[in-house]
């Protein structure tokens, strides 16, 4: 595998990859970063319950390949690489080496086959989200769950009714609801979308690079 790719482009890449990849989780492979190179170079990471895709626009494959390294390890040498180009190679079954201005750095890998299995679809509409949803997200948000150990309760949920995108949050004791103007398409579901970190991050309109588990409407 090797790519060469800016060094902004990959800093920006692996910024949004180290706020889902957990820095201490209980198998190494959760911290990592999986790389895949073909026609394009992707990230992955996740955390189990939030998942990411990045694609590196730019970045120019000479060869494919796919890969495991450490996230933060990875971030830290994008941010730090004296050169504005990088040069990505994996030369052994040991590590994968970063060129910059002359200099390398190697970094463990891991391997890829430990990843989790994450599914994208890339055939799915996106939904445009009307200007109106982050006020009517900011009337229901008052009732998600503080404790991050109730996870069925600690995020926004989206249910799709007679057409419609309702907003539902609940922490055991109240439960909030509203109904908006936004079209969507398919049955009925409930997603959660995480923590309010998570709900940031829609209302930043960068929703598209997350996908969340779908979870039964019985919580």
């Amino acid at each position: 595998m090797e790519f060469t790719v800016d060094k902004k482009t990959l800093e920006n890449a692996m910024t949004n990859i180290v706020s889902v990849a957990p820095a201490k989780a209980i198998k190494p492979i959760l911290s990592s970063v999986l790389i895949e190179c073909s026609d394009a170079v992707y990230l992955y990471a996740t955390d189990m319950e939030t998942s990411i895709r990045i694609k590196l626009e730019g970045a120019s494959a000479q060869s494919p390949g796919k890969t495991a390294v450490d996230a933060k390890t990875l971030f830290e040498i994008a941010k730090n690489a004296p050169s504005a180009q990088l040069n990505i190679k994996q030369e052994n079954e040991a590590t994968l080496d970063v060129y910059s201005n002359g200099g390398v750095a190697n970094i463990p890998m891991l391997d890829p086959e430990d990843f989790p299995a994450l599914i994208f679809d890339s055939t799915a509409e996106p939904i445009e989200l009307i200007p109106t949803l982050s006020s009517e997200i900011d009337r229901v948000i008052y009732a998600i769950a503080a404790d991050p150990m109730m996870r069925a309760l600690n995020g926004l949920h989206f249910e799709s009714v007679d057409g419609h995108l309702r907003f539902v949050t609940a922490d055991g004791f109240r439960l909030a609801t509203i109904d908006t103007a936004q079209h969507v398409k398919g049955g009925d579901l409930t997603i959660q979308l995480g923590t309010p970190a998570d709900i940031m991050r829609l209302e930043d309109g960068n929703a598209s690079h997350y996908i969340m588990p779908i979870r039964s409407t019985e919580v």
